[in-house]
């Protein structure tokens, strides 16, 4: 299993995430299109995933909740973060685009918060499957707001959670 290399761009607006996974692409691409996988693995350390919607189609949504449940991690214990995928190419097992929301309880954008046009490649390579992510934001500022959250951190996270399922 690889390590989940996470990088900024020359232009500063855009975030580069990739990781090659000891799995076959079929098996990569369904866990992050399918409900029942996706919901196993996307989130940070100390946080569960849960989803509300699930609509894996061009012009679809995913609506999904992350909780932090560890203690250890000071105020954001029992936080609850939401957010919205909107898909806008599929192509299937090879890639697809989405804006990436940071939205409220009702869905709805929350105010102040940048969204990402993503674009998620998948490839074979050396009996695995090499996945890059590229989250583009609309300014440097608001690249830089996603990594002082934390982002660059909880993506690895997430996918070593993700390195480990696709392992068994």
């Amino acid at each position: 299993m690889g390590k989940t290399s996470v990088t900024v761009s020359e232009d500063k607006k855009s975030l580069i995430i990739e990781r090659r996974f000891d799995a076959a692409r079929n098996k990569v691409w369904a866990a992050f299109t399918q409900k029942d996988i996706f919901v196993r693995w996307y989130a940070p350390d100390g946080w569960s995933a849960s989803v509300e919607k699930f609509d894996f189609s061009v012009g679809g949504e995913t609506l999904f909740s992350m909780t932090c449940e560890d203690k250890e991690q000071g105020e954001w214990y029992g936080q609850t973060e939401r957010g919205k995928f909107v898909y806008t190419s599929i192509d299937a097992e090879n890639t697809y685009g989405f804006r990436n929301h940071f939205v409220d309880e009702q869905g709805a954008d929350q105010e102040g918060m940048p969204v990402s046009n993503t674009a998620m490649v998948f490839t074979d390579e050396d009996g695995g499957t090499l996945v890059v992510a590229t989250d583009v934001y609309d300014s440097a500022e608001e690249l830089q707001m996603i990594l002082e959250m934390g982002a660059a951190e909880g993506i690895e996270q997430t996918w070593d959670k993700l390195g480990q399922m696709l392992k068994s």
